[in-house]
């Protein structure tokens, strides 16, 4: 890793505090948004025309998760692929299921048994679908707990800039370097300005990146603007996200702005849930999904007992009153 401060104009004090602070802050953060739940919902524009509207659901308990994946848009063209897919990870097993259209059965499409000590080949697939809960430390596509780490990287210049209304640090750098000729260590980002919240974990709310692909998408300008939930809580939560991504070499602008609901974790729903069964598939062989509590039959009884009190009062109201009516005065 380089990193070098070579803008004459930066702040010493900030940069010190960057360096020291952000890193953890990140991991920090990171823990946190791992573990909301809720949906998130986005707009896909090419050249300003509507591509795709994606909406993701997160569940989560103490013992399991699950991601949900549902093409709101109608795709122009017909192919093999699911419009409402999840993936579904409980203590035995994890499941890939899909289903076309969205209102048609469940097909299983993967499973993988938990084994101590082995990788679960489904699990790339699951943290892809859920990097949009850490969108507030990513940067185009990257984690931003990755940019410093990069051979190439030079942090040109740290400074305070005020940010709708709020004192916030921004970061200047290079991370000059060419693409390797496989998948394996890629990374876009060639350079840019990041604003982050000192006071927020040092979380991402505004960047302007330039970066470079493969296939002649050699200088390509990608944007991001963040807001966040008002939220009284530790940690920020996003509302809404804007990434815009504009290829000067191909002439055409992307844009998705997605909109966040989301919170902490509570209870949430059963372990049963989550299991294959949930969704009117079998479990697999010499697996039991755990039974659902029994949780309402306290509010029958409850109920049965109040409404047996209602009667039993009831009925001392109207002996009361057809002997006070016989009674002399």
């Amino acid at each position: 890793m380089v990193l070098v401060v070579t803008g004459s104009q930066a702040d010493e004090q900030l940069r010190k505090r960057f360096l020291a602070e952000a890193p953890a802050a990140w991991e920090q953060y990171r823990a946190f948004a791992d573990d909301l739940v809720g949906s998130t919902e986005t707009l896909r524009e090419v050249n300003q025309q509507p591509r795709s509207r994606i909406r993701i659901e997160y569940k989560a308990n103490l013992n399991c998760r699950m991601h949900r994946v549902i093409e709101l848009m109608p795709r122009k063209r017909a192919d093999s692929r699911a419009d409402d897919e999840l993936v579904s990870k409980n203590p035995h097993y994890t499941m890939k299921l899909g289903r076309k259209p969205p209102d048609g059965r469940w097909v299983l499409h993967q499973i993988a048994l938990t084994m101590p000590g082995k990788a679960n080949p489904i699990n790339k697939d699951f943290f892809f679908d859920t990097t949009e809960l850490r969108c507030l430390i990513q940067i185009n596509t990257e984690a931003l707990p990755a940019l410093p780490k990069q051979a190439n990287f030079i942090l040109v210049d740290v400074r305070w800039k005020d940010f709708e209304g709020e004192r916030m640090a921004e970061i200047e750098f290079t991370n000059r370097h060419p693409l390797p000729g496989t998948p394996k260590g890629f990374f876009a980002i060639q350079g840019g300005k990041i604003i982050l919240d000192p006071n927020r974990y040092w979380c991402v709310r505004t960047s302007d990146l330039i970066c470079k692909y493969g296939g002649g998408y050699h200088d390509t300008v990608v944007k991001q603007y963040i807001e966040l939930r008002k939220s009284t809580g530790k940690f920020p939560i996003p509302k809404r996200r804007q990434h815009s991504l504009f290829s000067k070499d191909k002439q055409f602008t992307v844009t998705d702005t997605t909109e966040y609901d989301l919170r902490e974790r509570s209870n949430g729903p059963e372990d049963a849930d989550f299991y294959a069964s949930a969704f009117g598939l079998p479990e697999p062989t010499g697996i039991t999904a755990p039974a659902r509590s029994r949780w309402y039959l306290w509010f029958l009884g409850i109920g049965a007992v109040a409404l047996g009190a209602g009667w039993y009062w009831r009925r001392r109201v109207l002996q009361h009153r057809a002997l006070t009516a016989i009674l002399p005065n």
